[in-house]
């Protein structure tokens, strides 16, 4: 086989997490991006792409890292409800299962950092060096 210049990390389950059709982030345009990437680069076939799937939820330890107890709590049971609400300030709302599709989506960032160790190749994800991200400080009841 190949040895391959990139790794995609891409469970077909990742589609499960979905906002509705008018949040900017719809799982409809990162399966489109997804669907390209496979046309160039077949998972069947060897190639500079190794396509990474079977991803599981992250584990509740790992996720208390990023997040605070009572929230986890919160998204799970806002994920089990019939009742409409919001995850945050108001533009992230709650869907069945957005617990464990959150989770999924983690062990998914977890595991493509991990192949970027392994490979040695550089872990940025993005450009933000200065700690973890905003939401995930301590103090707000939503985070």
């Amino acid at each position: 086989m190949t040895n391959p210049h990139l790794s995609l990390v891409w469970d077909e389950r990742f589609r499960a997490y979905d906002f509705g059709p008018d949040h900017p982030f719809t799982e409809q345009s990162r399966a489109l991006a997804v669907r390209l990437l496979a046309e160039l680069a077949p998972a069947t076939e060897p190639g500079p792409v190794a396509w990474v799937d079977g991803i599981e939820p992250a584990p509740r330890p790992l996720l208390e890292t990023f997040h605070q107890r009572g929230y986890l709590d919160f998204v799970a049971a806002a994920g089990a409800s019939p009742e409409p609400t919001v995850l945050d300030a108001g533009d992230t709302p709650a869907f069945p299962g957005c617990y464990e599709a959150a989770a999924r989506l983690v062990a998914g960032a977890v595991r493509g950092l991990d192949l970027a160790v392994e490979h040695g190749r550089p872990a940025r994800p993005t450009d933000r060096t200065a700690g973890p991200a905003p939401w995930a400080q301590q103090g707000e009841r939503t985070r």
